[in-house]
């Protein structure tokens, strides 16, 4: 309706400045808890922060190794994806020139009962290999890039004894008819997402558990972080209330977005694996345990919980990742952290403005789901159809405590602290509890790469041993850094060409 219009900025004022409060006091929170955490987990547990591998061996020099730059294994690793993606992306514009797959289907050689189960249309059955996760897959330990395709692989399994069982259509009752599989992908069992979703609250809860007197000191000696976060925790819960939340959800709803925040922060800076936000919706969570309809919550709660997906479906809730990564770069190369802290402030203030410039310009020149052509913009986009599901569908459909549901969050919980102790009593213990998450929630996204760059490295470690991993390591830094290359050409191209969005994708 508002396509081809200019931005109402006047509009636009007070609920800029809503979600800048908003932004900020994330943002702010966010980093008086890695602050707090920074000892236990950077000197202490020492974490590998496998991800930063790549922009330190580009940096060069901060820990005395030479330039990758001068390394012919990364320039033969960044020509795999110059060649494949520069194939594939001239293919695009040029049909003629043709393109190389990068992926397999099996679900098209699974094609008879029973097998057929093991790739349904909600639960696709892919080979898929990016260079880019390849590399990053070699960087992780091999426990969690072998835990990551095997867990996937069980899944299917599930699927399969789920489906001799009679129970691969079994959805349960949560808001039945209403689009669950946007919030739980498969909606039927064997319910992965439920099971990662447990296993990601014990790795937080345990993580807290074993970092508890390095907290209480933190808390005791680090008195502006403490209340840093209490203020920053404080000011999210009045905003939360304010949107339309009452109290103790609200508070609870805080408390369980940390913690899930908190687990995926592990999982990226301790296992390596390419996680970019937390990919939850919050009131769900409460919809599956409370029951969802008209008498359950007022409508502006389930509005409130609506907008409160931006959480999950964006790059703010990954950012203490990224704090904690920032502040290792620092101190790896001898940086001070205020001046590390100052610098990602400033790309605060700078990325919120020239997010919302640029979003509402478009937006209001292009329409709406112009977003969905802009890379990391597509889930923003896709967020509208959340915000109409989480308060439509609960709101109008009685649905009761869905046990079935919370039964698989324990079940997802017990393994993980099963895996765990498993490799605190056996010093070989080959499947790690990051990889039956990562595994079993996400694992399509990733595990053709995960199996791929696992099966190098252990080849590599099994057969020549730390000295030719390194001398291999820089082949696999230049996969990463190619196909990122070709990603910045090919959106570089789209700009020239007028087009909008990153163009090819990849």
């Amino acid at each position: 309706a508002f396509e081809g219009g200019g931005v109402p900025w006047a509009a636009w004022a007070v609920p800029l400045l809503c979600w800048s409060v908003f932004f900020v006091a994330l943002f702010s929170t966010s980093m008086c808890l890695v602050l707090l955490l920074r000892r236990r987990w950077m000197e202490t547990e020492r974490l590998a922060f496998p991800l930063l591998e790549l922009p330190l061996a580009l940096i060069g020099g901060c820990d005395g190794e030479p330039s990758v730059w001068r390394s012919r294994g990364f320039w033969w690793g960044a020509a795999v994806p110059a060649v494949l993606f520069g194939i594939n992306g001239a293919g695009h514009y040029w049909p003629a020139v043709g393109e190389i797959e990068n992926w397999l289907n099996l679900g098209d050689f699974l094609l008879d009962d029973p097998w057929k189960a093991m790739a349904t249309f909600q639960a696709r059955f892919i080979f898929e290999f990016s260079p880019l996760l390849i590399g990053v897959a070699f960087l992780m330990p091999v426990e969690v890039s072998f835990s990551t395709w095997f867990f996937f692989f069980v899944t299917r399994v599930q699927l399969l004894v789920t489906h001799l069982l009679g129970w691969s259509e079994y959805e349960s009752n949560f808001v039945p008819g209403h689009g669950s599989p946007w919030l739980d992908w498969p909606s039927h069992a064997p319910f992965f997402m439920p099971q990662a979703r447990g296993g990601l609250i014990f790795l937080a809860l345990f993580s807290l558990w074993t970092a508890r007197r390095a907290l209480v000191e933190a808390i005791s000696t680090q008195r502006f972080a403490a209340w840093g976060f209490l203020l920053g925790f404080c000011v999210l819960w009045a905003w939360i209330v304010a949107a339309g939340i009452p109290l103790v959800l609200a508070g609870a709803t805080l408390v369980m977005f940390f913690i899930l925040s908190i687990a995926y922060v592990r999982m990226r800076i301790d296992g390596g694996l390419p996680v970019t936000g937390v990919f939850q919706i919050l009131g769900y969570l409460f919809f599956i345990t409370l029951g969802t309809g008209s008498g359950v919550f007022a409508d502006q709660t389930y509005v409130a919980f609506a907008f409160l997906g931006v959480l999950g479906y964006s790059a703010v809730g990954i950012w203490p990742a990224l704090q904690f990564e920032n502040l290792k770069l620092a101190e790896v190369c001898g940086v001070s952290a205020r001046r590390i802290i100052a610098a990602m402030c400033v790309g605060l203030v700078v990325g919120l403005g020239a997010g919302y410039f640029f979003a509402l310009e478009a937006i209001y020149e292009h329409g709406l789901y112009t977003l969905r052509e802009q890379g990391g913009g597509r889930g923003a986009a896709l967020i509208g159809r959340f915000y109409n599901y989480l308060y439509r569908g609960p709101g109008t459909g009685d649905g009761e405590t869905d046990w079935v549901r919370l039964l698989f969050h324990g079940v997802g919980a017990a393994v993980t602290w099963m895996l765990t102790l498993m490799r605190n009593l056996y010093l070989r213990w080959p499947l790690h509890p990051m990889g039956f998450i990562y595994g079993t929630g996400f694992g399509w996204l990733v595990w053709g790469s995960a199996l791929v760059g696992w099966l190098c490295k252990w080849l590599t470690v099994r057969y020549g041993g730390a000295q030719t991993y390194r001398r291999v390591c820089p082949f696999f830094l230049g996969l990463i850094f190619g196909e990122l290359g070709m990603r910045l050409l090919w959106s570089g191209v789209a700009l020239w060409k007028g087009e909008l969005g990153a163009g090819f994708r990849m």
